[in-house]
């Protein structure tokens, strides 16, 4: 049987592999067979958005309570899961209505292979040992975090990539161990497929814990160790004795944790048995590996080592860091759980579970590209997260903000224009932007969005400046949009998410979209590199005092506007606009068609603002007739990927209390003359690089 696709002849959204009709098109296409489940089958696909492999899981899980359950717990699970160590969801699709709702496809990143069939093909050598098995439990600790049990930790559980990364799947019969409840008599009995099956499950049916997973974890240990399954019982009561014949029998304290009655008697009734050393199973096994396998298969589970304590044993030293083993923000609560629901109630739940991350994007970007303001304000709140459990849905939204911008592009429909907007403290800028502002919605009929992008307070992280109450008029103007951008302890008050704002605004068909800075302890370099056209605002009586200014703002501007060039100020508005236009004769062009103009204008008397406008127009017309428009966004966009790149390797460094400590020490050394900075940044980043290189 071929595991390649055939191509509905009467749908082209639709290929068939083996039989099975997959309707994913036309973003994921070119679909090959993978495996097949019980109740699913899996697939690799092209995905044509990403120009990516994916691995698509196909459910038809509504005619069994128990897979409508199983589902549903995959689903809620994997999208707030957010682990480098677990399988990710990066789509759900399935029927626009739930009456039309037979099939729900799971698209996940794809991974060549699993420990399963790796083991069955090859033996392992004790450092691939040694780091899948931390893998597993840097995954598993961030599971246990959230208050669940996977339940089913097996070796076809664990996928495998050409990088040796591993990823835990299938979450379908995990369960919520919530702290605050007693699960006495609520934990259900088939858990684990019957091989990785901790005692306990077998003889107190419902009283388990945590510790059933790291049961599961050292059988995985042992049968990476020696390529097969340490415990391959054929049935419930041979798989005890499997277990029993290696780790002995158990102690009378260990006894007496089971509480089935049944169930102690019966052990009690069995022959006595010696434990079998483990290095006389594995011979050929590191000492370290063996002492870790026998403190996860310890009987009792109130002595068994817990994920921490296995992550720190001396076996997984060289990756042991519990500055990189994250934890989950937001653990799960019993009222997760759904286990008496019927299956069309499973199924609703299952519906609007997908409509959280399918529709719910969908309905956003709707909105917010039919004039929706409160929508707009949603979208923007939504990618200022810093939620794990929402950067999910900001990626899907920001997906097709891009996707929207590529069509409009392509389709030449007139672009937004980018305006930053600057000046000194008293220039004017809230007076102006509102007059430009009611004069653009009113007598021109644009739509305009503005971001005050402000600094913040340093000791609140609140905004320094107010936006809507500088700008009354414009706040109730149904055609503008306004929004702050406060950033604690960034006088900059530019970041990855303003640049982010600004695509949603022109998403959102914004005509103009003007970035107003504070203009002291601003980053106007960061503005301009964002914006398309730099518009300088200078007050008269601004004489040498602005010299620096002149150097350092001067140069980035397209348009300089003279401000409040009425009454006793007009003369000293002139004089401020000659000795600008002289200064910016003697500036190298950012632009080889455009050159720097002078303008005067007037809020309180309206003088100049037709003006502006007219040369906002012509610089937007010169650029785009001469290619440039276009080519600047591109070196921009560029400039920014740099940027929060350096940001991010930075926060990873500072994330290492090595690093902090030693940062400290260098500091000193430096202030003290004993190094330059040069050197004490080499020291820094060779530890640092040291400390890499031995992981």
């Amino acid at each position: 049987m071929s595991d390649g696709s055939v191509v509905d002849a009467q749908n082209p959204n639709i290929e068939i592999v083996r039989g099975q009709p997959f309707e994913v098109g036309p973003r994921y296409s070119n679909l090959k067979f993978i495996g097949e489940g019980a109740y699913g089958m899996v697939v690799s696909a092209n995905d044509n958005q990403t120009n990516s492999r994916v691995a698509i899981k196909k459910i038809s899980p509504f005619e069994h309570q128990t897979y409508c359950q199983r589902t549903l717990r995959e689903i809620k699970i994997l999208t707030r899961f957010r682990h480098e160590n677990i399988i990710n969801i990066q789509d759900i699709i399935r029927a626009p209505t739930i009456d039309q709702m037979k099939d729900v496809y799971i698209v996940q990143c794809l991974m060549e292979t699993d420990l399963h069939k790796l083991l069955k093909t090859q033996t392992i050598s004790n450092e691939h040992v040694c780091y899948f098995l931390y893998q597993i439990l840097r995954g598993l600790k961030y599971i246990h975090s959230a208050n669940v049990l996977h339940r089913d930790l097996k070796p076809s559980n664990l996928l495998l990539n050409t990088n040796c990364d591993l990823k835990i799947c299938d979450f379908g019969l995990a369960r919520i161990a919530d702290p605050e409840h007693d699960h006495t008599g609520f934990l259900t009995e088939y858990v684990a497929t019957r091989w990785y099956r901790a005692p306990e499950i077998m003889l107190n049916s419902k009283g388990y814990n945590k510790s059933i997973d790291v049961w599961s974890v050292g059988c995985i240990l042992a049968e990476m160790l020696n390529n097969k399954p340490l415990f391959p019982g054929k049935h419930y009561l041979d798989q005890l004795n499997h277990i029993l014949n290696i780790i002995g029998s158990p102690s009378e304290e260990d006894l007496n944790c089971i509480q089935n009655e049944r169930a102690r008697g019966y052990l009690i009734n069995l022959p006595k048995k010696p434990k079998i050393p483990f290095d006389r199973i594995f011979p050929n096994a590191d000492p370290h590996a063996l002492d870790l396998l026998d403190k996860m298969l310890t009987f009792n589970p109130n002595k068994r080592i817990t994920v921490e304590e296995a992550l720190s044993h001396p076996y997984l030293r060289q990756y042991y860091d519990p500055e990189d083993e994250p934890i989950c923000e937001c653990p799960f609560t019993i009222e997760f759980e759904n286990d008496e629901l019927p299956k069309e109630e499973l199924k609703r739940l299952i519906f609007n579970e997908t409509l959280k991350q399918q529709e719910y994007v969908d309905s956003l970007f709707d909105g917010v590209v039919n004039n929706q303001r409160s929508d707009l304000a949603k979208a923007i709140t939504l990618i200022e997260t810093n939620s794990l459990k929402k950067k999910n849905l900001s990626e899907k939204l920001l997906n097709n903000v891009l996707s929207r911008l590529k069509d409009k592009k392509m389709n030449h429909e007139n672009p937004c224009l980018r305006v930053g907007i600057t000046g000194p403290p008293g220039a004017g800028k809230s007076s102006l932007i509102e007059t430009f502002g009611k004069y653009l919605t009113s007598t021109i009929g644009a739509r305009l969005a503005v971001l005050t992008v402000d600094p913040s307070s340093t000791a609140t992280g609140g905004s320094i400046l107010g936006d809507k109450v500088r700008m009354p008029e414009l706040s109730r103007d149904p055609k503008a949009y306004i929004r702050s951008s406060p950033n604690k302890c960034n006088l900059g008050g530019v970041t990855r998410t303003t640049l982010e704002t600004i695509l949603l605004c022109e998403a959102a068909n914004f005509d103009v979209v003007l970035v107003e800075t504070v203009g002291v302890g601003q980053a106007e370099h960061a503005v301009v590199n964002m914006v398309d056209c730099m518009l300088l605002l200078i007050p008269p009586g601004s004489g040498d005092e602005l010299q620096g200014l002149k150097k350092g703002v001067v140069e980035l501007a397209d348009i300089v506007a003279v401000t409040k060039y009425d009454k006793d100020l007009m003369q000293e508005a002139r004089r401020v606009k000659s000795e600008y236009l002289s200064a910016t004769k003697f500036i190298r062009k950012k632009s080889k068609h455009w050159a720097p103009h002078v303008i005067l204008t007037s809020s309180r008397q309206n003088t100049g603002i037709d003006e502006l406008w007219n040369l906002l127009c012509q610089f937007k017309k010169t650029m785009l007739d001469n290619d440039e428009f276009y080519e600047k966004r591109q070196s921009q966009v560029k400039l920014w990927f740099w940027t929060h790149l350096k940001e991010n390797l930075l926060e990873i460094l500072l994330s290492k209390n090595y690093v902090r400590e030693k940062i400290e020490k260098l500091e000193s050394e430096v202030i003290a003359g004993n190094m330059t900075p040069g050197q004490a940044n080499d020291i820094l980043i060779n530890e640092f690089n040291s400390r890499i290189s031995k992981n």
